[in-house]
């Protein structure tokens, strides 16, 4: 389970702090797919990469199964906790299939025999004529779900993805899916997935979706047609320092943020 309590995150570009997440508290649980969407520069990569560890809030906290992820053995946490996949599959080009499998099982620690990975693979429909293939010469889904098949290495209960199917035709589009929610509702795992594309979104069992609104930071949750829950996260956009600094105080409750307060110092003098 993931809890995200009052995180802000943001960047200072010459003088001026741009937040792209403000206040966002929301929980994550096993067994359920989650799709976070919204309009580029609404920060969903943003959020995997602080859920990945890439990068830490500027406020908040951020709890993995009730431990704060900022005090985690960070290689572990990837190793074990959590898997990864990108649009771009980001898979090594000199090594086949099962091997790229293979490589990720002996960095999470685990037996990382060529039957280990084939079992893996056979998971995500990848046979082994194709798993010995060099990933270059395989098709955009098949890359995919090689990837996904190597993010399932460590075995891990949180999988997370950006754009996974951003790169593929609508039929490869349903088959990563469609192993998506197997994954969530088969194997019990927390899925969150970046995207935004229309079918993914309306596939997952969850939705957070983050849209930009200057000066205010709030989250709405209304029910889908279909009794799923979306949740609506509004963000605020600063134009300039001065306004930025009074809309981050206000937003929380008259005290900055840790991160701003550096910035706070620089501007006032």
């Amino acid at each position: 389970m993931i809890e995200l309590q009052s995180v802000s995150y943001g960047y200072q570009q010459k003088h001026v702090y741009h937040p792209i997440l403000q206040d966002l508290s929301y929980q994550f649980d096993t067994g359920s797919c989650y799709a976070i969407s919204g309009p580029s520069g609404s920060g969903k990569t943003t959020l995997l990469s602080l859920l990945s560890g890439f990068d830490r809030p500027c406020s908040g906290k951020i709890l993995i199964d009730g431990a704060d992820l900022a005090t985690l053995d960070l290689n572990f946490y990837r190793a074990k906790t959590i898997g990864v996949i990108f649009q771009n599959y980001n898979l090594l080009s000199h090594l086949n299939a099962a091997e790229n499998v293979q490589l990720a099982l002996r960095l999470a620690s685990v037996p990382s025999s060529l039957e280990a990975a084939l079992a893996l693979l056979d998971e995500v429909g990848i046979g082994r004529a194709t798993a010995t293939r060099s990933v270059t010469a395989l098709s955009g889904g098949e890359q995919q779900r090689v990837a996904i098949a190597r993010a399932l290495a460590g075995n891990p209960h949180i999988i997370l993805a950006d754009e996974p199917t951003g790169n593929l035709d609508q039929e490869n589009q349903q088959t990563i899916i469609n192993i998506f929610l197997s994954l969530a509702h088969e194997q019990g795992k927390c899925v969150i997935i970046a995207s935004h594309a229309s079918e993914l979104v309306q596939s997952a069992d969850y939705v957070l979706e983050l849209s930009t609104q200057q000066y205010k930071s709030s989250l709405q949750q209304r029910s889908r047609p279909d009794g799923r829950l979306l949740c609506c996260l509004f963000m605020w956009e600063a134009p300039c320092g001065g306004r930025c600094l009074s809309a981050a105080s206000h937003a929380h409750g008259g005290q900055l943020p840790d991160c701003l307060r550096p910035f706070l110092l620089t501007s006032a003098g």
